[in-house]
């Protein structure tokens, strides 16, 4: 199994986040319902969490319940966040200057060396702007993402991939639809297509190496 995730909770209005993450969560959904079961090698679970400003609780949740079920049946968790943002910069008066490119972003990797090489093989083919891997320990012992619950839940080490960006109005009201880039929703969720396409080829023995 592998489970394609993020959370659907906001602060503010929430296009980014976590409006961006939803849709691509949803694009995939959509996609992969058209592949024929006998097409697709492993089961994949779409999930959305929430609780994400009050420490992950919807994902902790979930991790600390099904460890010993469905999460010992996954072979990575595919966490989405805020695609597609466009980059920001904040004025003197506390408005908002769009600077012409796609916020930077990072996905932060589990050491599991098939899941880093199907995410570099991924940024190569699709040329994403901005877009750089991390690993997951990169700024604490776990990702400042909402998969932070399955990392840091006890006995479990399920490999992640965590997909995001920090744009600076992500936390205020500013954060409305006019700081999604439109015109690139697509290229990413193709790219996050391949990507999933090569984790599910995968043998899943390979995924905890």
């Amino acid at each position: 199994m592998i489970i394609i995730h993020s959370h659907h909770d906001a602060p503010f209005h929430g296009a980014v986040e976590d409006g961006a993450g939803c849709a691509q969560v949803l694009s995939q959904a959509w996609s992969w319902s058209k592949i024929p079961k006998e097409k697709r090698p492993k089961t994949l679970l779409f999930l959305f969490t929430t609780g994400h400003f009050y420490g992950s609780i919807g994902t902790k949740t979930f991790a600390h319940k099904h460890k010993s079920d469905l999460l010992k049946k996954t072979d990575l968790i595919l966490t989405l966040e805020h695609i597609s943002a466009r980059e920001a910069v904040e004025d003197e008066q506390g408005n908002y200057r769009f600077t012409g490119y796609l916020e930077l972003g990072g996905i932060f990797a589990s050491p599991q060396k098939y899941a880093i090489a199907s995410a570099r093989k991924m940024l190569a083919q699709h040329q994403l702007p901005r877009v750089g891997l991390l690993p997951t320990d990169f700024l604490g012992p776990a990702p400042p993402t909402d998969v932070a619950g399955f990392v840091l839940e006890p006995g479990l080490s399920v490999p992640v991939l965590s997909w995001i960006t920090g744009p600076a109005y992500l936390l205020c009201a500013e954060d409305t639809l006019d700081k999604i880039e439109v015109s690139q929703l697509s290229n990413f969720a193709r790219a996050i297509t391949d990507l999933v396409s090569s984790l599910i080829m995968i043998e899943s023995e390979k995924l905890k190496l």
